[in-house]
This record gives C-alpha cells, structure tokens and sequence, in this order.
C-alpha cells in the first residue's frame, strides 16, 4: 500500500478517466425499452433525461484531477477523493461533485477538519482561478467547503477524512449494477425528494438510497441481495480505502426471481414506507433486513446517548460506521411532514399510475 495518497488519488483519478464507460453504462430493460408500457415506461424515460450525463461525469473527474493538481504542494500529505453519487450509479444530470479530503493518518475530530478546511479555502482562494461563490459550513455535522467552478459549470462539496462515504459510495455502486431496476427507481426517488425538499426535514439522498435499497432486499422475491452478507471480504467494514477496486468486476451469486415491473416496485416503495413502522424498526442495508430498535439501542447505544431516543424519529443505519444517518430528523413536525408526503405520494400515485402525480404541490 502506498503511503503517498497524492501519488494514490492522481493514480486512481486517471484510472477513473480511462474507464469511464463503466460508470455511465446503462443496463437495457429485458425485452428493450418497447416492452416498457405505461407507468414503467414514464420511469424509464424520467431515468434516461436526468442521469448524470456521460460529459458531465467526464467533467467531474477532469475537475478532480485539475483541483488536486492545484493544491497538491500546500497539503503534501493528504490527498483529494472524488466520491458520491458521481461513481454511486445514482447521479443526477447537474449534480454536485463530492470530494473527500483524505489521510493516511488517523481520522481528524471535527475541530481539527475546521481548521485544515479553512486553510484549504484560504489556498483555494488564492490558487484556484476557476472558484466562484466560496463558502464553509461549519455547522453541519460532516463540515464542508462549498464552491462552483465556472471551468466546468460544476457545484463541488469538500469535506475532511470522511472516508466512509468512499467505502459507501463503492457499495452502492456494486447495488446499482445488480438489477436493472435499481437505477431508474433511483433517479425517480431522487427528483421526488428534491421535488418535495426533502432535504430541508434532514432526509438526505443518501438516506434514501438506503431505504430503496433496504426495500429492494425486503421485497418477496428480493430485487436485490445483502452484498455485506453475501461478500464479507469485499465489503468490510475497515476495508482500507486503497484496496477498493471499483474496476473489479466479480460475481455476484444472486439472481432476483422478481419479476415485478418497475411501476409495481415503485409504488410498492411508496406503501411501504407509508406504513413502515418507524418507531420500533430500524432500517439496516448491511443485514439485508429491519432490525428491532431494541436490538439496535443494546448494540450501538453509544450512538443512541448522543441523542435522546424521544428524538430519533427515524433510524437508518450507515453500512459501515453503524450509526443513524438519519438522526438529524429530531423534531416531530418534520418527521410528520416527510410521512404526510410518503402518505400523499402513495395515495396519488395508486390512484393515478402517472408519474406526474407524485411531483404535486404540497
């Protein structure tokens, strides 16, 4: 394992540029998009106008590799990480890029991620000539920088050492390969969201994948399996950052007897979190199932002290660090506010089976 992650990152980016196709290869429906009829065909071609387009991807990395060039000499020893929904298969055509701030030294605290983040926008500021509408939000719970760059019309985030949301973002691509539905259920799921500004009652798209996911392995037949599960050593939870291998294409042995329609799998996400039961189970990616809120309150109490159980409406469980991604959503009006839109979208869409149905006002 190198020691450099400079030498690590530019290596890697230029191997992301050189295989591009793999992350914006689109896996054709059975049959092609002519057996595609109604409410399914709507969600096809609602996923084939938003994606992340094959330039924009190329985009992105082309950014990454400039920005790291960039700023290379004033952080010799750390490097720059392009992760998210850029290489996630769920990426939105004008989507932002997601850079992780990486180091082979042990994880900074939030105090010490402050500091090295305003020195790396002050560094930014001063070297990078294609920044416009710089920020650092410091308030968040994962601190971050925030710029555009007007070479590439791109909207970046920084943040520090948040390795996880690199291991993440190679799990959830590995999931977006399995079926053919998975992306197009994505992509609509996520316009729903950003339709209804989800984001603003603390449910983050991140969140959602992993309850479409967690849906698609509860589902009867499963869409998908529990790669956590099924490959232990591909996904571990302390799996060093330079050994992942998004280029590795191995087997999977999983083949889904569903047969459902992308129409029938998407309301059924719907009537599913309409009536989930929030309050007892949480929603857990890595065991391919729910888990009971009790089991998980003895396991991971630590993250439960953080915050005060009354206040944890919804529980999602990180695949890897274990915590609740979703503790943010703290407060009962905003917890009431995303199940009224699962509640309305459900009741529309079934009524409708038009895809403009779920992005009403509210």
């Amino acid at each position: 394992m190198s020691e450099n992650w400079q030498t690590f990152c530019y290596e890697i980016s230029a191997k992301f540029h050189a295989n591009l196709s793999m992350f914006s290869e689109t896996m054709d429906p059975p049959g092609g998009y002519y057996a595609l009829y109604g409410l399914s065909r709507e969600i096809w071609d609602k996923f084939e106008t938003n994606k992340q387009t094959d330039r924009e991807l190329k985009n992105k990395i082309l950014m990454w590799i400039q920005f790291g060039e960039c700023v290379m000499s004033a952080f010799p020893n750390y490097g720059f990480y392009l992760a998210g929904s850029t290489f996630n298969g769920f990426g939105l055509k004008d989507g932002d890029a997601d850079i992780t701030f990486v180091t082979h030294h042990s994880t900074p605290d939030k105090w010490t991620c402050i500091s090295i983040l305003s020195t790396l926008l002050a560094t930014l500021k001063e070297k990078y000539r294609h920044l416009r509408a710089s920020e650092m939000i410091s308030a968040a719970l994962v601190p971050i920088i925030k710029f555009d760059d007007t070479q590439f019309g791109i909207s970046v985030d920084i943040n520090c050492s948040n390795t996880t949301n690199i291991r993440n973002t190679h799990l959830l691509y590995t999931y977006s390969r399995v079926d053919w539905r998975v992306r197009p259920l994505a992509v609509v799921v996520k316009l729903w969201a950003k339709h209804h500004r989800l984001r603003e009652s603390y449910l983050t798209s991140y969140a959602l994948m992993l309850m479409l996911i967690n849906f698609l392995q509860t589902v009867q037949p499963p869409v998908l399996p529990c790669l956590q599960n099924l490959l232990k050593d591909k996904f571990k939870r302390d799996q060093n950052i330079q050994e992942l291998n998004f280029f590795e294409k191995f087997y999977i042995p999983f083949t889904s007897r569903n047969c459902q329609t992308l129409a029938e799998l998407l309301l059924g996400f719907f009537s599913y979190y309409k009536d989930f039961d929030f309050a007892r189970n949480v929603i857990s990616v890595r065991e391919g199932r729910t888990i009971p809120l009790q089991q998980y309150k003895i396991t991971y109490y630590h993250d439960m002290a953080t915050y005060s159980y009354r206040y944890l409406y919804i529980i999602i469980e990180e695949p890897f660090h274990l915590a609740n991604i979703s503790k943010t959503v703290r407060f009962i009006h905003e917890f009431a506010r995303i199940k009224k839109i699962f509640s309305s979208s459900n009741d529309r869409l079934s009524s409708s089976k038009t895809l403009d149905s779920l992005f009403f006002n509210c």
